[in-house]
């Protein structure tokens, strides 16, 4: 069961990155390219809104599978999400 759900979250995390952010740091470039035309305050904004939106989705993404796992080859626990603030993992060699 908990091999399914890590592969699920992997999963998600992957089409987070793959799919959303990329289209983001598409619309981010495009918005750049408008701005040094017209440099409207409105394009400013949603320039802001879209990194803000990356950043979003960075986190979330990282929540669901932080990318460290797969480095180090682990599987994370399936912990509820109040209370992953006191989890701490100590890696020694």
């Amino acid at each position: 069961m908990i091999e399914v759900q890590e592969q699920e979250r992997k999963r998600l995390s992957r089409e987070l990155h793959d799919e959303i952010r990329q289209n983001l740091y598409s619309y981010v470039v495009t918005l750049n390219r408008l701005n040094a035309e017209l440099e409207h305050p409105l394009i400013e904004r949603l320039l802001e809104e879209s990194k803000d939106l990356i950043q979003k989705s960075r986190d979330f993404s990282w929540q669901l599978r932080p990318s460290v796992l797969d480095d180090l080859g682990l599987i994370l626990p399936s912990v509820p999400q109040k209370d992953m603030k006191s989890i701490s993992i100590l890696i020694t060699r």
